[in-house]
C-alpha cells in the first residue's frame, strides 16, 4: 500500500514538472536558442588556436659503482619533472629570459604516455604567437637541463675519480710487475751460477774418483793415506754437491713464487683494465636531458572545438531553461495569499 502512494505521488510530481515545462517552453527555449547562438558566435569569431608540443627524456645515471655494467637508471622519475613543471617551479625564470611581461602565462600541460620514461611538453598558442610558444620550450628544456646540470656533473666527476683510483692502482701492479722482473733476473743469474757450481763440482769428484781408482790399482806404498785423502776429498765435494742441489731447488722455488705472483699481478690488471672500461661506458652514459623530439607546431588548429562547445552551450542552456522555468513558477506560487 505505502509502494502504491510512492507510485502514485511520483508520478503526479513528474506530471506537475511536464506541466511546468510545457506551460514555460517558450522561456525555455529563449534560453535554449540565446546559449547555442552566444555559443556559435564566441566560437567562430575566436581566434584559432595551434598545439606546440616536444618530447624529452629524463637524466640517465648508471650505477656505476657496483663493479658490473647495468642497466641506466633515471636520475629524476617523470612523475616528479612533471611536478615541478606543474608547480610553476621555472615560469618566473622563463619569462625573465625571454622578456615576456610579468605576468605572461607560460604554463604547459606535461603528459606521461604509458610504458614509457618520456615526457610531453605542450603549449596551445594563437596564430600570432606560434614562435612564441616554440621558444617557451626550448627555454623550458634549457632550464630543465641546468637544474639537474650539477647532480649530473657530480655523478660524472665522483665516475672519473673512481677511473683515476682504478688507473692508478694499475700503474701500482705494473711497477710491482717491475720490482718482481728485477728480482726475477737476480734469481735465475744465481740459477745459473749453481748450474756451473754443480757441474764443476761433479767433474772435480768424478776425477777424484778416477785418481782413487787409479791408485788402488797401482798398490803403491802409502796408498792407503793417499786413499783416505781421496775419500775425505770425494766426500766433501759430495756433501757440496748436495747443497748446491738444495740451494738450486731453494732458487726454483723461489723463481716459482715470482713467476706466480707475475700472473696474478697480469690477471688483476687484465681485471681492472675491464673494470676501467665498464667505468667509462658508464661515465659516457650519464647525461643529461635529453630531447627526443624538437618543438613541433601542429599542422591543423586545436581550437577552438566549435562543435563540441556549441554542443555543450545547448545541453547547458536546455538544463538552465528548465531551471528557470521552475523558478518562477515556484516563485509565482509562493507570491500568491
Amino acid at each position: 500500500m505505502i509502494n502504491q502512494n510512492q507510485n502514485y505521488n511520483q508520478e503526479i510530481d513528474l506530471a506537475e514538472y511536464a506541466a511546468v515545462l510545457v506551460k514555460r517552453w517558450k522561456l525555455v527555449l529563449a534560453v535554449f536558442l540565446t546559449s547555442v547562438t552566444a555559443a556559435a558566435v564566441i566560437n567562430y569569431r575566436a581566434p584559432k588556436v595551434w598545439n606546440i608540443s616536444m618530447i624529452i627524456e629524463p637524466s640517465m645515471l648508471p650505477d656505476a659503482f657496483s663493479g658490473s655494467l647495468p642497466a641506466a637508471k633515471l636520475l629524476d622519475t617523470p612523475g616528479n619533472i612533471k611536478a615541478r613543471i606543474d608547480a610553476g617551479s621555472f615560469d618566473v625564470n622563463v619569462v625573465n629570459a625571454l622578456r615576456l611581461t610579468p605576468y605572461y602565462d607560460v604554463r604547459l600541460e606535461v603528459s606521461l604516455p604509458k610504458l614509457s620514461t618520456f615526457l610531453i611538453l605542450s603549449i596551445k598558442k594563437p596564430e600570432n604567437e606560434k614562435e612564441l610558444g616554440v621558444r617557451i620550450l626550448d627555454r623550458f628544456f634549457n632550464e630543465l637541463t641546468a637544474f639537474y646540470r650539477e647532480t649530473v656533473d657530480l655523478k660524472k666527476d665522483a665516475v672519473g675519480l673512481q677511473i683515476s683510483i682504478t688507473a692508478n692502482s694499475v700503474k701500482s701492479k705494473y711497477d710491482s710487475i717491475k720490482r718482481l722482473g728485477e728480482n726475477l733476473k737476480i734469481i735465475e743469474a744465481r740459477e745459473i751460477e749453481l748450474l756451473g757450481e754443480l757441474k764443476e763440482t761433479r767433474t772435480n769428484t768424478e776425477q777424484l774418483l778416477a785418481k782413487k781408482n787409479l791408485l788402488l790399482e797401482s798398490k803403491a806404498q802409502g796408498d792407503d793415506i793417499s786413499s783416505l785423502l781421496y775419500l775425505n776429498t770425494i766426500q766433501q765435494n759430495m756433501a757440496y754437491f748436495n747443497q748446491l742441489n738444495n740451494q738450486l731447488a731453494d732458487n726454483k722455488t723461489k723463481k716459482e713464487t715470482v713467476v706466480g705472483s707475475v700472473k696474478e699481478l697480469q690477471t688483476d690488471i687484465s681485471n681492472l683494465g675491464i673494470e676501467i672500461e665498464k667505468l667509462t661506458a658508464a661515465k659516457a652514459g650519464i647525461r643529461n636531458l635529453v630531447m627526443i623530439q624538437k618543438p613541433e607546431i601542429s599542422t591543423r588548429p586545436v581550437g577552438p572545438r566549435k562543435a563540441r562547445n556549441i554542443l555543450l552551450a545547448a545541453v547547458l542552456g536546455l538544463f538552465g531553461g528548465a531551471i528557470l522555468a521552475f523558478f518562477i513558477d515556484f516563485a509565482g506560487k509562493c507570491g500568491k495569499p
